[in-house]
């Protein structure tokens, strides 16, 4: 939950300061950035799964030997 909320808050910061920095009044309106922080999060997923589940393997279940029986998003894990 960290990260996905993490990298939703920031990509709605950014859209916050492009709206700051913005000489276009529709950009102004506050919703933007919310409705932009709504739309990353089916492209976003994905990616972090992957990076999460690689963290894990070279990580905590190395050091604990748990291995996952099933594929986790897709990936085979030995």
């Amino acid at each position: 939950m960290i990260v996905p909320g993490f990298t939703i808050n920031r990509i709605c910061a950014a859209v916050q300061f492009a709206q700051r920095k913005s000489i276009r009044i529709t950009w102004k309106t506050p919703w933007i950035s919310t409705l932009i922080g709504l739309v990353s999060i089916p492209f976003i997923i994905h990616p972090i799964d992957h990076a999460v589940e690689g963290a894990m393997d070279v990580t905590y279940r190395k050091w604990t030997g748990y291995h996952p029986k099933g594929l986790l998003c897709g990936i085979k894990h030995e």
